[in-house]
């Protein structure tokens, strides 16, 4: 699993110099996202709209959680039926079930969690949002560089991605 960095910037000719510079320090261009809004139609930019239409991360998300919480609740109802009718050995499949459920919860509640969404209202002052997709191990150095290079960058956070590395 993949971290995505996320920065904001007050126009596109510094989001640029940031994506050259990274793409000199042998970042795959295919790691490097970018959103921004035109400022007076509000209209997205082409070369955005297919990753702010397709923000996989937070779609796979909502269906992850979702689903948990669906199962943790048919092995609660399955719980209460094989209680009442005496059948402990399924009870305690669906209590194991459910246990399991919980601790999926508990550990997706750790996973960095920055998405577009969190990026609107800036967007729509005409900020430029930059997204690098990292190794985890490199999430570091990658902000360090580009927080130490152009103080005008402003963090907006570290998600999680899917892809290959």
């Amino acid at each position: 699993m993949q971290r995505r960095l996320y920065f904001l910037f007050p126009s596109r000719s510094q989001a640029n110099r940031v994506i050259e510079e990274l793409r000199q320090a042998g970042i795959d261009p295919s790691r490097l996202h970018t959103v921004a809004w035109d400022r007076h139609t509000r209209e997205r930019s082409r070369r955005s709209l297919r990753q702010t239409l397709r923000d996989r991360e937070h779609q796979l998300e909502r269906w992850i959680w979702n689903g948990n919480l669906l199962l943790f609740f048919c092995a609660l109802a399955l719980l209460l039926l094989f209680a009442y009718n005496d059948a402990t050995g399924w009870a305690l499949v669906m209590l194991a079930l459910m246990t399991a459920s919980f601790v999926a919860g508990l550990l997706a509640t750790v996973l960095p969690n920055a998405h577009l969404d969190n990026f609107v209202e800036a967007l729509n002052h005409g900020d430029v949002l930059l997204m690098v997709d990292v190794p985890k191990r490199q999430v570091s150095q990658i902000g360090q560089r580009v927080h130490h290079h152009h103080p005008e960058a402003s963090v907006g956070g570290v998600g999680w991605t899917v892809g290959r590395i």
